[in-house]
């Protein structure tokens, strides 16, 4: 920056602006928008986290190809299997509580 002791980038009297760039711009590159309302999110089951898994795997087929996608895609499934695992042994036991009520 002409007259100035620093460039934009190490000015201090620019740090605030540069910060609140650096955050829209990673909000905008993610295609966050900031100010739409947030949807309801509830997560009381494992059937709920299933689909917002399912969300997420769909959200990582949908990018394009790069090693931290795939990366994230391995532990979201990775996730989703375990909650499988998780939904079976809980309807299992449900089975056995009603037997065992009767």
């Amino acid at each position: 920056m002409e007259g100035r002791d620093y460039c934009y980038f190490h000015d201090p009297g620019t740090s605030e602006k540069r910060r609140e760039s650096r955050r829209l711009g990673g909000h905008k590159r993610h295609g966050v928008d900031l100010d739409s309302p947030r949807p309801d999110v509830t997560l009381e089951t494992a059937g709920d986290c299933l689909t917002y898994l399912a969300v997420a795997v769909a959200d990582c087929l949908m990018s394009g190809p790069s090693l931290s996608r795939a990366r994230a895609l391995a532990y979201v499934l990775s996730t989703a299997v375990r909650t499988i695992e998780i939904t079976e042994v809980e309807r299992r036991l449900t089975i056995l509580e009603e037997k065992f009520d009767q």
